[in-house]
């Protein structure tokens, strides 16, 4: 039998993961059309509000999938840690 909630969580940090590899080579791709360096590119609002979603995503999966309390609120913890940042981002960064 399926554990589709196991399922989920895991689905969960695998899409961060392929989050974090998309918007990686999408900046790489950037960086080169624009002639510019991938640091400059990948400290831009965008790329880190990406970046903060799928430190989200993966800390929320983690947190399903692990089994003893005290790891699952450290996971929980760093999950609205990214939180924190990403609301930052929007707030206090000007566009760039």
């Amino acid at each position: 039998m399926i554990d589709w909630i196991n399922l989920a969580f895991n689905a969960l940090w695998v899409v961060a993961l392929a989050l974090v590899l998309a918007v990686f080579s999408y900046s790489s791709y950037l960086a080169s059309e624009n002639h510019e360096r991938l640091r400059i590119v990948l400290q831009k609002k965008a790329p880190q509000a990406w970046f903060s979603a799928a430190g989200i995503l993966f800390c929320i999966g983690l947190a399903g999938t692990s089994e003893t309390l005290i790891y699952r609120i450290v996971w929980l913890v760093l999950a609205l840690l990214f939180m924190v940042q990403l609301v930052a981002i929007f707030r206090f960064r000007p566009n760039r």
